[in-house]
C-alpha cells in the first residue's frame, strides 16, 4: 500500500526493514527461496492470486504501466534498516541509500519489572509470531527448576496458562511483560531469535541462546552465531537438560560477552530514534522541494 501510494500521488518514500534489508546486490527473500526452494511451490494457488491481485492494484489505481518486477523492486530511493550495519547480511554489498540506524528501543522501564533476588535472571520468550509452544515453555521451566536462577516467561497469549503445568517457585510467568523491563537484569535471552528480540537483546548487552522456528529467524541466529553473539538449538533437539546446558554455557562465555559488548558499541553508534528521524526529515523535505518545483 505504502508504494502504490508513493507512486500514485509521487511523493518521496522510506523503505522500512525490520529485518535483514535488500538492496541491488543481496535480496533477501531470494537467500531464503534458494535455501527453501524444495518447500515452494512456485505453481501454489495461492502464489498465482497473489500476483493476479497485485497486477489489478497496480491497474485499479492508474499504474499500469508500472510491471510487477518494478513494483517490486528490492529497495526504495531512501531506507531505514533497524540493526547495525555490521550485523547485515552481505553488509559490503549496501549503499548510502540505505541507513542502518540499529533499534529504535525506549530506555529500561525499572518501574515495572525488579528480580525478586540476587540470583541471575534468564528471560524466556518465542515473540509474538511462533509462540503457540506449550511443550517449549514447560522444557524451559524444567531446565531451571534445580538452578539458582530466577526465570521470567513471556508466552504472548500463544498459549493457556493451563497447558504449562506445574511451574517450579524460580518462574514467573507473564502474558506479556515488556522486554525492555527485564533485559537490563538479565544475564542471559533465550529466544526464538526473531530480529526485534536479538535486538533487544543486543541492545542491552545480552547474551542469548535462539531456537528458530520460522526460515527467517534460522538466518538470524546463524548471523548471530557467527559473530558469536551467542548459541543456537535446533527446536528438534529442545529438551531440559539441551537448554540448560546452552544457558549455562553462554552465561559463563567471555567471548560471547565480548561480542555482545562490541555490537553493543555498534548499536549505539547506529543512532536508534534519533538518527531515523534525521532520515524521515530529510526526506521530508525532498518531497517539499519536489512539490515547489511542480
Amino acid at each position: 500500500a505504502g508504494r502504490v501510494l508513493a507512486r500514485k500521488w509521487r511523493r518521496p518514500a522510506i523503505e522500512m526493514f525490520p529485518t535483514f534489508a535488500s538492496g541491488d546486490r543481496f535480496l533477501f527473500s531470494r537467500a531464503i527461496g534458494e535455501r527453501f526452494a524444495a518447500d515452494i511451490d512456485p505453481g501454489h494457488p495461492a502464489l498465482v492470486e497473489y500476483f493476479a491481485w497485485l497486477t489489478e492494484l497496480l491497474s485499479v489505481h492508474d499504474l499500469a504501466d508500472v510491471s510487477v518486477e518494478d513494483f517490486l523492486a528490492p529497495a526504495d530511493e531512501s531506507n531505514l534498516v533497524f540493526l547495525p550495519w555490521e550485523f547485515q547480511l552481505a553488509n559490503e554489498g549496501f549503499d548510502d541509500r540505505h541507513t542502518f540506524v540499529g533499534p529504535c528501543l525506549a530506555g529500561p522501564e525499572p518501574d515495572i519489572w525488579s528480580p525478586p533476588g540476587t540470583d541471575p535472571v534468564a528471560l524466556v520468550s518465542l515473540g509474538t509470531t511462533s509462540n503457540h509452544h506449550p511443550d517449549f515453555f514447560r522444557q524451559c521451566a524444567a531446565a531451571f527448576e534445580d538452578l539458582p536462577w530466577h526465570v521470567v516467561c513471556t508466552h504472548g497469549g500463544g498459549v493457556e496458562p493451563g497447558e504449562l503445568g506445574r511451574l517450579p517457585r524460580n518462574v514467573e510467568v507473564h502474558r506479556w511483560l515488556p522486554h525492555t523491563a527485564v533485559l537490563p537484569y538479565a544475564s542471559v535471552f533465550v529466544s526464538q531469535a526473531g530480529m526485534g528480540s536479538v535486538m533487544q537483546a543486543l541492545h542491552f548487552g545480552v547474551p542469548q541462546v535462539m531456537v528458530p522456528y520460522l526460515p527467517e529467524q534460522q538466518f538470524i541466529a546463524e548471523r548471530a552465531v557467527e559473530l558469536g553473539l551467542g548459541l543456537a538449538v535446533r527446536k528438534e533437539n529442545i529438551s531440559p537438560s539441551v537448554l540448560r546446558d546452552a544457558v549455562l554455557a553462554t552465561a559463563r562465555d567471555e567471548t560471547v560477552r565480548a561480542a555482545v559488548r562490541d555490537m553493543r558499541g555498534h548499536i549505539k553508534a547506529a543512532g536508534g530514534t534519533a538518527r531515523a528521524a534525521d532520515v524521515v526529515e530529510a526526506r521530508l523535505r525532498t518531497g517539499l522541494a519536489m512539490a515547489h518545483m511542480r
